[in-house]
Order: structure tokens, then C-alpha cells, then sequence
């Protein structure tokens, strides 16, 4: 099967993926993109917002979401009006056309007329009127888009899923963003003005729909749209004066490491919001929305009868399947390349691509019909595990842009635009998220008896011939033209207001249409750094929170897409629940054993489902009780034997004091510790005792959460579950009153691939973590890097091995005829440079209710780094 799998290391510790302090690692809603950072020496200054926007942890399990109905549904929903007096303010301004104080930079044309995209911002070959230009058409292009919204109150709507912030957020997010990477780069001051920093405060972190059941984003006062627009008039003003007199914006090519390239970011940035502003439009009730007089008209397709059924070759095109030859692709932008890019873009990547077949084309809405008329989104067979939980959690029997009527199941369709409702156009590619597309290309293999797939990234690349950075060039057509120039070759930069039909243009010298443009494509490859990578120091959390093994990249840009989201080199990556202007087309996987549309699974994937079970409230409070419960909380029930009750006092605690002993009798330094798989927190806490320096690592975000809150706060109320429905009374998890928090970070992330920017540690724990990695040698192999000369290492593990979370093949010992997992670990380490220094066990004991425990006794080793 297609699979989207969820990964969860077992026991004490989950630390698969990637690495993202849990300070700053608050994601804005975008296609991606994230909160402020600012350097070491700035950070003190510059807002602190991102803990004020935790969401607390609650002790009883979470609510049922309070979903509305999807906007969208039916053909009634769409067609209600919008109501003077009820559903707007008859004196509001925000009706109709826009007055003139809504235009905080440019003006639209008078004449009525579309404002017309620019090129991509030249970072060569430029002058201080085309960087002006190019800033301040994309501004306009950001009031064009917002005009629509009918009056004050249709800006602080949620959206019906209350997945993102209202539609005001985003009104002054690009313009908040674009000032504070200003002042990240030292291009402007830091703010003094305690309002201006409180409005900045609003406005500063957005969302990313982590999960598609986080139902919590809503619930905070915004200042009224006159005032957003006030401020977007004084950020206006400030950056035009930046590029009318900045001393280095002199023609000299604009590179990565000058500070000037915090304004290519600011316009990246707003090329990002501009477009997922138009999804959440899409999102919108339609009578809240009124057609901006200057923004694109939809693709002269609309004009075209739309016919029922839909008929392959006449409705919509066949859609053949094209050979690609083996190569080799060189993925990677250069440095030197006179635009801008995101960090992710960067580094090397090459790879030998097979011969494969694709279809030509996306696929379209016409043959994704048949799909949903033969009851596809009701059988579960074709949806992955976590596909078929979203599909059932929001209903959804047809793609979210497709508006029903007629008798229930005839299976007639409208589609809802960004702001309009027209007859479906067949021809067009179907927008749907990988959850529908992981069912369809199931289903289009067991209908066909073809293995299909999703391509992967360099797949994509081989489609496009761009396999090298000077193929790749060639491509990027936005360097040089504007939307109407855009228009004769590809949908793309807003030369359309809407998606087109996937045969409109002529197909690339391999036979593939829109490879470029029209809507995004899904790839089934979730986003890795490429060789090289390094966070950009204006925006260090841009990329790194998402090489979590959860996000997917998409390639190509749509319709709506402008600047960077139109480059050949663009990675950009969301969940699989997500909705974009995004479509997908199909490979044949000739070389799958499997039935149907298998996604290659990283080691992350193969955990992927266990990290479900350890994302629970259940999960969350019985690891609280772990690490700070009294053994009067975790044990009503007393008659236990003395071994057993000695389990129950926080297992954290004995092994971080097991480690600090060992060091000190080691004579090793202690100034950084590293806790890999430090759940909630406890045993960080206590080596604070004894370091400088603590960081500790997860891989769950529920986990790292809840650590950072004690961390923060000094307490968390939690709940015991009893049995049944059955809670206990409140507990509170505390931190301890005698340690410094200071000295103490939380991250999310990976213990098979811990980056480069840790630094090292004089003392590394690792407790209950072997046995739940999907290649635990390559743990090991880190520590030779990892840990400086002298430092030391302990490892605790009850040596549980399971084919679900570690192949059989990377196991530590533990096989027939091998050494038992404590011996090879012992030679394993000698290996590496590290010297035994004391052997043996501990007890830990997890509640599950009050009358069930787990009892364990994990084997533990210390180690010294020697060499």
C-alpha cells in the first residue's frame, strides 16, 4: 500500500527526526516558513513571542473538535448572499470597493486593470528602481488579494477548521516578518516603541497544521483592520527608504551572507503569504468575498461547456504514459545564482535515477471523477492508516473544492475558485492533499493492474530535464518575464487567476506538461537537507522544523505562485492533510513488491506508526508520573515488594545521577550534557545540577512541549487515568525549585542524524533509546564526533528489539550465534574509541492505570571517550 507511516521511538526516548529548538520552532502559516530568530546577540532584544504561544497542555484528554461545515459543501452553502445589517455593518468601508486609505504603497491602476506581477527580484544586474519595483508590486499584489474581504468582521472569521489563524493575521504577518529580518540583519534598529513590539507580537508567528485534529488557534483579541493597514503604511515607508539610500544597494550582486538579503527574503516572504492568503479565500464563505477589480481574471477555459459525465477525450484529455530514460540528476542551487532562495534550496545532492515511466500529465478533474463516483473515498482499502483516520474525522467524501448538487449521489460537481463558483472544468488537474492522492493511485492500481506511485524529487527533476543547476536555469523563465509574458509559456507569477487545463500548454521536449505552473505537484519524498546545508541565519527555523519525516516536498508553483515559488530550484514541503493549489501525477513503480503506490520508507518511516501511541494525553501524563510523580501518586495500591517500589522513584533522576557519579570519578569535564530522548524532561533537570550547559532531545513534539513548559513555568497539571473513563485528581508535574532553567534547552529531533550545530558534550545519556532506532550503529558512529576526549556516555536499555522499529540486520547483537546486545554494544564502543567504565542495571516502573504497571530492568553501560 501507499503508506504515510508515523514514527515513535519506544520506551523513555523518541528521538527521530530532525533537529528544531523548541524555542523558536512555532512554523507560520505558509507554504513554509517559520518565526523570528535572531543571532546570539540580538536575541535578548527582539521579541520574545514564540513561548507566549504554547499551547498549554491540559490534564483531561482533549476535546472533540468543534468542526463547522465546510463552506464549500454543496451548492446551497455557496449561494447564500451576504445580509446588510446582518452579517456586516451597513456603514462599514470595508465593503465594496476599497476607499483610498486601504493603499499603503502603489496605487492600482486607475483604469481598472489587473496589476500586472513582476519578474523574480534581480539580485544582479539591478537598479534601485527595480528592487523598488519589484517590492512594491508584490505589496500591491498583497492589498489586491485582501480587498476582496467584505468588511471588519470577515477578517476575524476562522476559517470552518480552525486550523489557522483569521484572515487578518495574515493582512499584517508579511509586513511584521519583513521589518523583524530587517533587524535580524542589523539593516534597521531594534524596536524600542512597547505598543509597536506588542502589535509585532500579534502578528509575528503563524501556524503550520502540524496535525489535522489541532484545534486551537484562534483565541486572541486583533486590533482593527484600519489599524493593520496603519502599520503596513509605516513598514512601507521604512523599506522604500532602506532601497532609496542604503549605501550597498549599489548595483553590487546581493549574495546570501550580506544583510541586504534580509530584503529578498522580506519579498520571498510575502510571495509565500500572498498565495496561502488565496487558499484560506478559497477556504471562505463565498458571500464574504467580492471579486478584486484588480486582480486576474480566471483562464479563458471557464468559458467552455462543461459536459456530464465527464468523457475521457472529449471532456477532459487521455492521459498517455511517457518513458524517461536512466540519468543522472545534480539537484542544488549555486550560491551565486542572481536570485534569491531558502535555505533548503542549497547544498548538493546526486543521484542515479533509473529509467522509469509517468503520466504526461497531471491528473485531472475528470479522471479523479471516476475515482469519487465508484465510492473510492468510502472503502478503506485504498487509504493509508492515518489517510483513512483524516478522511473519517472531516467527512470528506470528495475533494474540498468541489461544490455538490443535484440528488445526492448523481456525483455532479462545481468547483469553488478562489472567488468564484463555476461549472467544473474537467480538463482542469484535480486539487486534492497526498492523503487523496495516496488513495487514488491505489485505487488507479488495482483498477489497472499497474503499480503506481507518486514521483519522487528527482523523478521530478528528470521529468523537467533539469539535471544539473545549468539545465535547471534554463527554466527559470520568471528571472525575465512578467505575468502577461509568463502567460504564452506557462500558468505561473498570477498570469491566470485560476488553474488551467493540464493540456493548455505545449509539453517540454520529454512529453510533460505543466512540470512548471498550474498547481503544485506532490512528491512522495519528505524533505531532507541536501549536502551542505546550513540554516540561514536571518531565518534559522525556516526549513530544519520540517525535515521531521512528516513533511512532503511539492515542486513546480501554481497558478498564483510568484518569485522564489516559481524557481526551478524551489523545495517547498507540507503535511499530507494539507490543502494548496495542489495536484499530483502518477509514476509506474515497475521495481515495488508491493501491490500498490508504496512510498520508499526512510528509517524515520519504518517508526513512523509507533510514534502515534506516544503522542497521547494518555501517554503524555503517564510519563509526567514517571519523571516527577511521587510514588504516593503512581501507587495507591502499596503491597509491592521493596525492588518494585524502588522502580517507582524517577527512574530520570538515578540515571542522571548514575552519570554525573560516573563523570566525576572519570575526572570528566562538565560543562555540556546532551539527553537523547529526554521525553519530558526530568533527567535534563537534574544534570543541570551539574552542568553548565543541558540540551535535551525528542523526537515528539508533545513531549518536548510539555519539558519546555516546565521549564518555563516550573509546573504542569496532569491527571492519573484510573480505569475505564476514570481520571484521578489533579497532579502537578514541577520542575525542580533548585535548579537553574537557564542552563537548560529543549529540541525536537533525531538521534540518527543529530546536526553538526549541537557542538560537542562532555556527557551523553541515552536511556531506553537503542532499541527503538531504526539504525542505532549510526548513533554510535555520531558519538565519535559527538562527544570530546574524556567525555562520557551512558546507555540504558532493556534490549527489546523489534522488526517494527529496527530491522533485524541492524540490530545490536541479540541474533542467533551473535554476542548478547550488551557485549556488541561493549565492542561496538571500544570500536569508536570508548573504554567501559561500569556495568550494570536499573528498575523503572510505567504506570498505565492503578492496578497495571510495566516493570523493567534495562541493562546499563558507561563509557569514556578514550581516542
Amino acid at each position: 500500500m501507499f503508506r504515510l507511516m508515523s514514527n515513535r521511538a519506544f520506551g523513555l526516548s523518541s528521538s527521530k527526526r530532525v533537529i528544531a529548538p523548541i524555542k523558536r520552532s512555532y512554523v507560520c502559516n505558509r507554504l513554509v516558513c517559520s518565526s523570528l530568530v535572531a543571532p546570539k546577540a540580538c536575541r535578548n532584544t527582539l521579541i520574545k513571542s514564540e513561548l507566549n504561544n504554547f499551547r498549554r497542555f491540559k490534564a483531561s484528554a482533549a476535546p472533540q473538535p468543534n468542526l463547522k461545515r465546510n463552506p464549500n459543501l454543496q451548492l446551497v452553502d455557496v449561494q447564500r448572499p451576504l445580509t446588510i445589517g446582518e452579517d456586516v455593518n451597513p456603514n462599514d468601508p470595508l465593503v465594496g470597493q476599497r476607499p483610498e486609505w486601504w493603499w499603503t504603497g502603489l496605487k492600482p491602476p486607475a483604469d481598472g486593470s489587473p496589476v500586472v506581477s513582476e519578474p523574480t527580484l534581480p539580485l544582479e544586474n539591478y537598479t534601485r528602481e527595480s528592487i523598488f519595483q519589484g517590492f512594491a508590486n508584490m505589496w500591491l499584489a498583497t492589498e489586491v488579494l485582501f480587498s476582496s474581504i467584505q468588511g471588519e468582521e470577515a477578517f476575524k472569521r476562522p476559517q470552518y477548521h480552525n486550523l489557522r489563524h483569521p484572515l487578518i493575521f495574515y493582512l499584517g504577518h508579511p509586513a511584521v516578518i519583513f521589518l523583524m529580518k530587517l533587524r535580524v540583519a542589523g539593516v534597521l534598529p531594534l524596536l524600542e516603541d512597547e505598543k509597536e513590539i506588542h502589535f509585532e507580537q500579534m502578528f509575528e508567528t503563524g501556524v503550520d497544521e502540524m496535525s489535522w485534529d489541532d484545534m486551537s488557534k484562534n483565541e486572541k483579541p486583533w486590533p482593527t483592520v484600519r489599524e493593520v493597514v496603519e502599520y503596513r503604511r509605516r513598514a512601507f515607508q521604512q523599506i522604500k527608504e532602506i532601497i532609496d539610500t542604503h549605501p550597498d544597494l549599489d548595483g553590487r550582486p546581493i549574495r546570501h551572507s550580506d544583510a541586504l538579503w534580509s530584503l529578498a527574503m522580506g519579498v520571498a516572504h510575502e510571495a509565500i503569504h500572498l498565495e496561502t492568503s488565496s487558499v484560506l479565500m478559497r477556504e471562505t464563505e463565498l458571500k464574504y468575498l467580492k471579486p478584486p477589480q484588480h486582480f486576474m481574471t480566471l483562464h479563458p477555459s471557464t468559458k467552455e461547456k462543461s459536459q456530464f459525465p465527464p468523457k475521457e477525450g472529449d471532456s477532459y484529455p487521455a492521459n498517455p504514459t511517457v518513458k524517461v530514460s536512466a540519468c543522472t540528476v545534480q539537484m542544488g542551487k549555486p550560491h551565486d545564482y542572481p536570485t534569491f532562495g531558502w535555505d533548503n534550496e542549497y547544498g548538493s545532492k546526486t543521484t542515479d535515477v533509473e529509467a522509469f515511466d509517468a503520466k504526461a500529465m497531471m491528473i485531472s478533474n475528470g479522471e479523479f471523477h471516476e475515482f469519487v463516483a465508484s465510492g473510492g473515498y468510502s472503502d478503506a482499502t485504498y487509504w493509508t492508516k492515518t489517510g483513512w483516520q483524516w478522511r473519517r474525522q472531516r467527512n470528506a467524501k470528495w475533494p474540498t473544492w468541489w461544490v455538490a448538487y443535484g440528488p445526492a449521489g448523481a456525483h455532479r460537481y462545481k468547483l469553488r475558485t478562489v472567488f468564484h463558483v463555476i461549472d467544473m472544468p474537467w480538463s482542469w488537474p484535480v486539487e486534492v492533499n497526498l492523503h487523496e492522492a495516496a488513495a487514488y493511485a491505489n485505487w488507479r492500481t488495482a483498477r489497472d493492474g499497474a503499480n503506481y506511485t507518486l514521483p519522487n524529487e528527482v523523478q521530478m527533476a528528470a521529468m523537467r530535464g533539469a539535471v544539473n543547476a545549468h539545465e535547471a536555469a534554463k527554466l527559470d523563465v520568471c528571472r525575465e518575464y512578467n505575468a502577461m509574458a509568463c502567460r504564452g509559456i506557462r500558468n505561473t507569477n498570477l498570469s491566470w487567476g485560476s488553474p488551467s487545463p493540464v493540456n493548455a500548454y505545449q509539453p517540454n521536449q520529454l512529453g510533460f506538461y505543466d512540470t512548471f505552473g498550474n498547481v503544485w505537484e506532490y512528491t512522495r519524498d519528505v524533505l531532507t537537507p541536501m549536502q551542505g546545508f546550513a540554516p540561514h541565519p536571518y531565518y534559522e527555523d525556516f526549513s530544519m522544523p520540517c525535515m521531521d519525516d512528516m513533511h512532503y516536498v511539492i515542486t513546480g508553483g501554481s497558478f498564483i505562485s510568484r518569485d522564489d515559488l516559481t524557481s526551478p530550484f524551489a523545495r517547498y514541503h507540507f503535511r499530507p492533510h494539507f490543502f494548496q493549489h495542489m495536484g499530483f501525477r502518477l509514476v509506474v513503480n515497475e521495481h515495488s513488491a508491493k501491490s500498490v503506490g508504496e512510498l520508499p520508507q526512510t528509517d524515520a518511516q519504518m517508526l513512523r506508526e509507533g510514534v502515534e501511541k506516544y503522542e497521547t494525553q494518555k501517554q503524555l501524563e503517564e510519563y509526567l508520573a514517571l519523571h516527577y510523580g511521587s510514588e504516593a501518586d503512581q501507587l495507591p495500591v502499596r503491597a509491592l515488594p521493596q525492588p518494585m517500589a524502588h522502580a517507582l522513584r524517577s527512574f530520570p533522576s538515578r540515571c542522571a545521577t548514575r552519570l554525573t557519579l560516573a563523570a566525576g570519578d572519570a575526572n570528566a569535564s562538565k560543562k555540556r550534557a546532551l539527553d537523547v530522548g529526554c521525553a519530558v524532561g526530568g533527567a535534563s533537570f537534574e544534570l543541570a545540577r551539574e552542568y553548565d550547559e543541558v540540551i535535551g532531545i525528542d523526537f515528539s513534539a508533545a513531549f518536548v512541549k510539555a519539558a519546555e513548559t516546565l521549564r518555563t513555568d516550573g509546573k504542569l497539571s496532569y491527571h492519573l487515568f484510573q480505569e475505564g473513563e476514570r481520571y484521578g485528581p489533579t497532579l502537578s508535574a514541577t520542575r525542580p525549585a533548585d535548579v537553574d532553567a537557564a542552563r537548560i534547552s529543549f529540541q525536537v529531533g533525531d538521534a540518527c542524524n543529530l546536526p553538526v550545530q549541537l557542538g560537542t558534550f562532555d556527557a551523553v545519556l541515552a536511556a531506553n533509546l537503542l532499541c527503538r532506532l531504526p539504525a542505532p550503529m549510526e548513533f554510535l558512529d555520531r558519538l565519535v564526533n559527538l562527544v570530546n576526549k574524556g567525555g562520557v556516555v551512558m546507555f540504558t536499555s532493556p534490549f527489546s528489539w523489534l522488526t517494527e522499529y529496527t530491522p533485524k540486520d541492524r540490530w545490536i547483537g541479540a541474533r542467533n550465534d551473535s554476542l548478547s546486545s550488551a557485549e556488541a554494544l561493549n565492542e561496538a564502543m571500544q570500536q569508536r574509541g570508548f573504554k567501559l567504565l561500569e556495568e550494570g542495571e536499573e528498575t523503572l516502573m510505567i504506570r498505565e492505570h492503578h492496578r497495571k504497571y510495566q516493570f523493567i530492568i534495562p541493562h546499563v553501560s558507561i563509557f569514556q571517550k578514550v581516542e
